[in-house]
């Protein structure tokens, strides 16, 4: 029988299992129990998988968008940042920051360039949720984790866009043990100065803040899980990356999910009368559908069983 919510479970179960065990166990209950539940009325069988359902995929959504696209794209530097290059302060860093622009131009891996937390389910990050500014590390030599080893200086990049360019921002200082260098507005002041059509959406115009925010004051809103709207070069701007719930996760992915979700009960029916019309149904094996998980794009396809043919995609969820 076709379940797409039972599909979600069940691989997304055993693809978390791999990552973070612990995390899964404790969280898919936890899911459960942070339901307004009314207790006259206990949830259904099809409920309760549907709130697991949504749970695992936002975090899949969260793990995937933590992770750096592999594609080819345009790379600009700032200015900022470019003057820093010439000073000669960081001229241990320089091949290494560009073989990061060569590789992102060349749609290569820089995952592995990343905080190792990156694959802990469980994890969110405040910069990327609200500025969708990533964070790399400049090491030469990898650990056995397959990690570049962590180091001071950090290379912040701006991905407006999953498959867009890629904006080399700024290299911070070598003191960021407190975390301060990912509240700084001065990152998003070298977004605005150089590539101000990027933050455009996001201005509003007409609204004036009544006391700007520091950035550690930023710092401690992160750590509360509260958002901010930020104060750049006389102006006001949302995140471009929206922001964050109380929990800390995505506000931007808990969206992305809830349309999901929302929309498999309609394929579920469409699908149904594509099975209702199909004739040889006097034979045991007829037309199905699933929804399979791609852990190579981390996604999921409905993909179409029907008697002798070659299961095929039809639809990506």
């Amino acid at each position: 029988m076709m379940n797409f919510y039972e599909d979600i479970i069940s691989q997304l179960t055993e693809f978390f299992k791999e990552k973070d065990p612990k995390f899964l166990h404790y969280n898919r209950h936890k899911a459960i129990s942070n339901q307004n539940i009314n207790l006259e009325n206990p949830i259904t069988c099809y409920e309760r998988k549907k709130i697991i359902a949504f749970f695992l995929l936002e975090r899949l959504i969260s793990y995937k968008h933590r992770h750096i696209f592999s594609c080819k794209r345009e790379v600009y530097i700032s200015k900022e940042l470019q003057t820093k290059l010439d000073s000669g302060e960081y001229n241990d860093r320089l091949t290494i920051i560009s073989t990061i622009k060569s590789d992102l131009e060349k749609g290569h891996n820089v995952n592995d360039r990343l905080s190792r937390s990156v694959e802990k389910i469980g994890e969110n990050d405040p910069m990327l949720y609200e500025w969708h500014i990533y964070h790399l590390h400049l090491g030469t030599e990898k650990d056995k984790s397959g990690f570049y080893n962590t180091t001071g200086p950090l290379l912040l990049v701006f991905l407006p866009d999953v498959y867009g360019p890629a904006y080399l921002v700024d290299i911070t200082d070598n003191h960021h043990n407190n975390n301060i260098v990912f509240s700084k507005a001065e990152t998003l002041e070298i977004i605005e100065n150089n590539w101000p059509q990027l933050l455009d959406q996001f201005r509003l115009d007409g609204l004036e803040m009544e006391k700007i925010i520091t950035d550690e004051q930023r710092l401690i809103l992160r750590k509360k899980n509260a958002n901010a709207f930020n104060t750049i070069n006389g102006k006001v701007f949302a995140n471009p990356g929206i922001g964050r719930l109380c929990n800390g996760a995505s506000l931007e992915h808990h969206m992305k999910t809830q349309k999901i979700i929302k929309k498999i009960p309609y394929l579920e029916n469409e699908l149904k009368k594509e099975q209702k019309n199909f004739i040889p149904k006097q034979i045991p094996e007829y037309l199905n559908y699933k929804l399979e998980f791609d852990p190579k794009t981390l996604w999921f396809y409905i993909v179409e069983y029907a008697p002798n043919t070659i299961p095929k995609i039809v639809y990506e969820l």
